[in-house]
Parts: structure tokens; sequence; C-alpha cells
């Protein structure tokens, strides 16, 4: 969570603010609002309103989390290959060369042994030498609608395409690595207005083309309609899902948490007002245009919130009254 977000919160809680009259202030936004409403058939839907959010949360994880988003984002042949690669080039020579119910020799075994990471190695080269230029082009072939509609991604195409088109619309121009992200982004809010302006239309049209000759080609109503519900049936489940989560899961800790700050008014006010300081000047100090200071203010802020829970833990082992409280 952010020092901005944590700060507006705080605020609202802390001190004369928390028994008084005074509205609640709104939870400051990340981005501006976006509608995350997208169609389920369309190759690349449309980004959802969370995904700026998503990528902030993931620039102050820890680097194992990054990684493990990325593995997880893009496993396919080639990981398999790897984590097959890695099976059969480390782990299986131990097997091989110590395996005390092999009634071979230790000169075969060992040349066995030596043979597996050779065969890993070239496997890895081969099948991945195929597969990701593969990939590569079923991707570009789908991203200029060389598919049907069912893989057209012409209305959405990847950041790969994108980005050729920013350097075609900007010739002789060198961007830096944020510029290209943000002309991207620029790109992707274009191709997502043209495609609400279609849907308003009720007339979905994808590029094509054969390799030669470049065209159009409008999505039958049959199928529109079909997309169309699915769509709202989509939508419809996902929001009795929150209203669920809403209900049954956030509700009773809101009035926990509301019962416990009638009853425990004193001593939640001392927790928040030492972490109220902490938060403006931390905030004061970060530039929050900043996403190296924003890190920087979180994890200094972290360590404090690990303070209070380390003192309150303290109070308990000194008397166990506060036991309860302090939990």
């Amino acid at each position: 969570m952010s020092i901005e977000k944590i700060k507006n919160k705080v605020d609202t809680l802390s001190g004369p603010n928390l028994f008084s009259a005074k509205a609640v202030k709104n939870r400051v936004h990340l981005d501006s609002p976006q509608d995350s409403v997208s169609f389920t058939g369309t190759g690349k839907a449309a980004a959802k309103a969370t995904t700026d959010i998503t990528e902030y949360l993931l620039s102050i994880m820890p680097g194992g989390v990054k990684w493990m988003k990325n593995a997880h984002e893009g496993m396919g042949e080639v990981q398999n290959q790897l984590i097959n690669a890695i099976g059969t080039g480390l782990v299986a020579p131990m097997f091989i060369k110590f395996n005390p119910f092999s009634k071979t020799d230790e000169d075969t075994r060992t040349y066995t042994a030596w043979r597996q990471p050779v065969s890993a190695v070239l496997a890895v080269c081969t099948q991945a030498a195929i597969v990701i230029p593969f990939n590569k082009l079923i991707q570009e072939l789908s991203d200029i609608g060389y598919f049907r509609t069912g893989l057209n991604a012409s209305l959405f195409p990847s950041d790969n395409y994108l980005k050729k088109e920013v350097k075609q619309l900007n010739p002789g121009k060198k961007f830096t690595k944020d510029e290209m992200k943000e002309a991207i982004e620029l790109r992707k809010k274009e191709y997502s207005s043209r495609f609400v302006k279609m849907i308003e239309e009720d007339k979905i049209v994808f590029n094509t083309t054969n390799g030669v000759t470049d065209g159009t080609l409008e999505m039958p109503k049959a199928e529109f309609k079909k997309l169309f519900e699915e769509t709202l049936d989509a939508i419809i489940k996902e929001e009795k899902e929150q209203r669920l989560q809403a209900v049954q899961k956030k509700l009773p800790k809101k009035i926990e948490r509301g019962i416990f700050l009638h009853d425990n008014p004193n001593e939640t006010i001392v927790v928040l007002q030492r972490l109220q300081g902490k938060i403006n000047q931390l905030y004061n100090q970060t530039n929050m245009n900043n996403s190296e200071d924003i890190i920087n203010a979180n994890k200094i802020f972290n360590k404090e919130c690990k303070a209070v829970i380390k003192g309150l833990e303290e109070e308990i082992k000194k008397d166990s009254t506060k036991e309860k409280l302090n939990k």
C-alpha cells in the first residue's frame, strides 16, 4: 500500500476525525477510473482498471515476487523445456552415477551420467530455436489480422506490434524506455476508444490480410450477439461474486473493527497518531512522482509498522491482560 493512500486513511481515522461528525475522505486513486468492461472473444481483451495498480504494487514488491509473476505469465513450452533440461542435466546424472541397484560397471554409469547434461543442452537449443520463432510468428500473424475473428488480435494487438507502430509514426525519434512505455499506453487507449465506438454502433470490424492485400472483416451479427451476451453474463457473475465478498467477508470485518474502535478509542488514537507522525514526515519528504522515492518511503514505513507491532507484543509479555487488546 502506498504512502499516499495510507496517509489519507490515517488522516481519516486518527485524532479528532475518529469520533467527529466530519465526512470521511474518499480513498486516493492511484490512477483515473477506467471502464473495465471487455469482450471475452476478441483476442486480447481491453485492459482492466486494475492493471496500473497491479504494476504499481509489483514495483514495491521484492524481486522474488516479480520473478514468480513473470515466470507464471510466461510459462509455456520453452519454460517446460528448461525445467525438463534441469531435471535431465542435473538430477538424472546423480541417480545414474550413484545407482546402487545398477548392475553395469562404474565406467558405463559415468559415461551415461555425463551424456545427460549434453543431451539436455542440445534439446533446449534445438527445441527453443523452433518454439520461440514459431510463437512470435503466430503472434505477428494474429496482430495483423491474418486469422479469422476467433484468433484475430487486430483490435487489441500486442505490445511488440504497438511498439513498431510508434516507431513508424515517429521516424528518426529515439525513445527512452519510459517514453516508449508511455507511447504504447497511448496507442492502447486509441485502440480501446475505437473499439468502444464500434460497440456503440453495433458493428465490430477487424483488420484482415492474406499477406498480399489488406482489408476488413465485420463480425457476423449472430456472433456479435452471442459475444455480447457472454460478456454481460461474465459481468453479472463478477458483480455477484464481489457482492458476496463484500457481504460475507468484508462487512463482518468492518463491523468488528468498528466495535473495536468504539470500545478502545484512546488506545487506538495513540497508535494511529504515532503512525500519522511518521506518515506526515515521509509524505512531505517523498516525491510522489518518483517510483524509487515511493519504494524507499514504503520500506521506511514498513519498518515503523513493525516497530509498533513489536512494541505491542512486548507490552503483552509484561502485562498479559493486554493480550486481547494489543492483538
